[in-house]
């Protein structure tokens, strides 16, 4: 496979945890022009003015079955089919560092993925885990460019929230797989 760019999240492999609650990152999951690509176009992509962003966009809306068949397998879940949504979170730095306290996502989704960008050097916000609503015994993901965080989505269990950069901007590209309605 050399010479081949990779531009799909899910070509490397990763491990599966299963505290506070079903969840696993993937370091340096895109070649690196592609993340700097990504990162450099992120608000043309926003916009649907980066030819990049909509060739990755539509890769992963494509690939969603096959997305959703490596989650149920690797989360040891039924299948079911699933329905992408796409999202552009981005966070810039505030006086108060916490972003979005203690929730779970709503009872639509099942998985949520969320791809990191920006600068080395950012000083962005983590993600923190808990199966409660009180943080206990958390799993704190720090910030890192070209990571990969993906958790599935249990009410009552999937407690998370997230920390505003403190420099930098935060740039996240979410692809939620929500339960076809």
């Amino acid at each position: 496979m050399e010479g081949r760019i990779i531009m799909f999240l899910f070509e490397k492999s990763f491990k599966v945890h299963r505290e506070p609650f079903l969840y696993f990152t993937i370091e340096s999951a895109l070649d690196e022009s592609v993340s700097r690509k990504l990162t450099d176009e992120y608000f043309d992509g926003l916009r649907g003015k980066s030819k990049i962003w909509k060739k990755f966009i539509n890769l992963h809306v494509s690939k969603s079955d096959e997305i959703t068949e490596i989650f149920d397998k690797a989360f040891e879940l039924p299948s079911e089919k699933l329905s992408p949504e796409i999202n552009f979170p981005c966070h810039y730095p505030a006086n108060t560092p916490l972003g979005r306290d203690w929730h779970i996502d709503g009872p639509s989704k099942k998985y949520q993925i969320i791809y990191y960008m920006g600068e080395p050097d950012i000083e962005a916000g983590e993600f923190e885990l808990a199966n409660n609503k009180e943080g206990k015994d958390k799993k704190v993901i720090p910030f890192k460019p070209n990571r990969v965080l993906v958790f599935h989505n249990q009410m009552n269990v999937s407690w998370h929230r997230y920390f505003l950069p403190k420099k930098g901007i935060r740039k996240t590209w979410n692809m939620p797989l929500n339960y076809s309605k």
